[in-house]
């Protein structure tokens, strides 16, 4: 724990100035594993990344996300008694064990850590004199009345549910229309002391303007887009405008989004050339899209890229295979048993092993076997291709 401290008041407390590799987003506040606006425990933090990541990573190559942040390690352990210990130890286990998670699916060679920050909202002095006080930087933000009327209207209007998390959490979600998911905080407390509403609103307001803010700005430092799992009306009150990025989030694929994230990374690493020409077509018809329809939402974009393109691309995918089944069936005296097995994709890359054993080549043709292989490319060049590996993969386990 010692060496753990000395650590900890090596890191920075700001952004680092490191030039972010191509193709990187950065993950705003619920899925960027800081507990900001979200969980720090294990179980949640892998539920998140699960549900969020696979999407991202059929886009972009690396996530740059906070992580659980030094100082505020420092500050719960100058907090801490004796006698409370174990449970930091316990929410230092849990970080360790997302960390071996993140390396054991081989999400630790997409992932980037850095710190984040909004003090770009402020001028040197104010930086200086004030840091990254979220009261003065709201304030000088928005007008006072506003954000007071924000805060009356949550108190009076939003709904708020709570479970106890032993040994001494609360957990709250807020749902509200100023927000696009519902909120969640955590309050330290026993169980049989149930924080204010008030105290709930004050906290929840303050976490996400703080947590949204520096999404906004850390987004700006690094100059790359941002993965927004929440937003709140008053910290991004424009409209959201359809761009690329925007829609390829809100693209739905359910079978990437099906997988398991490590099957999904594994995937895109062996079929690398399938995976790229997918991604490739992807952006392709996404700026499309976005020429025939650039006022419509980002929701309805995408949608649009699934209809047009997606969907077509992948039944031609079927239709293709099904004719060169029936083809290669009607053309051989194979038997039934090495017309339903071995006629697939998933095991006629096994044939040259077995022809050179002598057992196909006395059910069929070579020639007609190898008229398959090349009837199986056109079908490998499509540009969907990868994707409907990943949906075979999914049937596959089902």
């Amino acid at each position: 724990m010692a060496r753990l401290v000395e650590i900890a008041k090596e890191e920075p407390t700001h952004p680092s100035d490191h030039r972010m590799p191509d193709a990187t987003i950065m993950a705003g506040r619920g899925i960027d594993l800081s507990g900001t606006m979200g969980c720090l425990d294990f179980a949640c933090m892998q539920e998140e990344i699960e549900f969020s990541y696979p999407r991202i990573l059929t886009y972009f190559d690396h996530v740059v996300v906070e992580g659980y942040r030094a100082d505020g390690f420092l500050d719960r352990i100058n907090r801490t008694k004796k006698k409370d210990l174990g449970k930091l130890i316990h929410a230092l286990s849990e970080q360790i064990e997302l960390l071996l998670y993140i390396r054991n699916v081989g999400l630790d060679r997409h992932i980037i850590f850095d710190r984040k920050s909004m003090r770009t909202h402020l001028c040197s002095d104010c930086k200086v004199k004030h840091g990254s006080d979220v009261g003065f930087i709201l304030e000088n933000l928005y007008d006072k009345k506003v954000l007071d009327e924000i805060k009356a209207r949550l108190r009076r209007e939003a709904d708020v549910s709570s479970y106890w998390l032993p040994p001494d959490r609360w957990w709250f979600k807020i749902t509200h229309e100023f927000f696009s998911e519902p909120a969640k905080v955590a309050i330290a407390g026993s169980k049989s002391r149930r924080p204010r509403r008030e105290d709930v609103i004050k906290q929840v307001f303050e976490e996400c303007s703080y947590g949204l803010l520096s999404d906004y700005d850390s987004s700006d430092h690094f100059k790359i887009p941002l993965a927004k799992a929440l937003s709140a009306s008053w910290v991004n009150a424009e409209q959201e405008v359809a761009d690329e990025v925007a829609v390829a989030l809100d693209l739905p694929l359910p079978s990437i989004e099906g997988m398991p994230l490590g099957d999904l990374i594994k995937l895109r690493e062996d079929e690398q050339p399938y995976f790229e020409n997918f991604r490739q077509a992807l952006r392709e018809a996404i700026r499309s899209q976005l020429e025939k329809r650039g006022s419509a939402a980002p929701q309805d974009i995408a949608r649009a890229v699934e209809r047009e393109y997606i969907t077509p691309a992948l039944a031609d995918i079927e239709r293709r295979l099904r004719v060169s089944r029936r083809t290669f069936a009607a053309k051989t005296s194979a038997s039934v048993a090495l017309g339903s097995t071995i006629t697939t994709v998933g095991l006629i890359g096994s044939l040259p092993l077995i022809i050179a054993t002598g057992v196909a080549a006395t059910a069929t043709s070579l020639t007609h076997i190898y008229k398959y292989y090349d009837d199986l490319g056109p079908v490998q060049l499509s540009d969907m291709y990868f994707l409907w590996k990943v949906r075979k993969r999914i049937r596959k386990h089902q």
